[in-house]
């Protein structure tokens, strides 16, 4: 089911980066939509999972049993140990998709082009391990 959430995702962030113009830019959204696609291709290759000898089946438990100030980090700390791969790309959509919600939403077409590529390479991660 979390695969499935991803690719809706996806498919949102793959229609704005294709259909971004010169009449509107929505280089914030994109990057957002990344992200969140990313999060759901993340979840689906994580869980179930065991982690210092407690079983987890989604985010929530894992949360909750690791101490971190948010879900989003709790992720991070599980994709650094466990998915050193797609490491890089998920700092980065975070940062980038927090920067673009909470920040400045003027974001360049080059960030934007980044985070698409990051989360094609989630993608396919995500579909050698699942």
């Amino acid at each position: 089911m979390k695969r499935d959430h991803g690719k809706h995702n996806k498919a949102v962030c793959d229609f704005l980066h294709l259909n971004s113009g010169d009449k509107v830019k929505c280089n914030d959204w994109i990057i957002t939509t990344a992200f969140y696609s990313s999060i759901h291709f993340i979840d689906h290759i994580l869980f179930p999972l065991e982690h210092n000898g407690k079983k987890f089946s989604n985010i929530s438990e894992a949360h909750n049993n690791i101490s971190s100030q948010s879900v989003h980090q709790t992720r991070g700390i599980l994709v650094n140990l466990y998915l050193t791969k797609i490491n890089t790309a998920y700092k980065f959509l975070i940062s980038e998709s927090q920067s673009a919600r909470y920040s400045r939403y003027d974001i360049n077409e080059a960030t934007s082009n980044l985070a698409v590529k990051h989360l094609e390479a989630i993608c396919k991660e995500c579909d050698k391990n699942k």
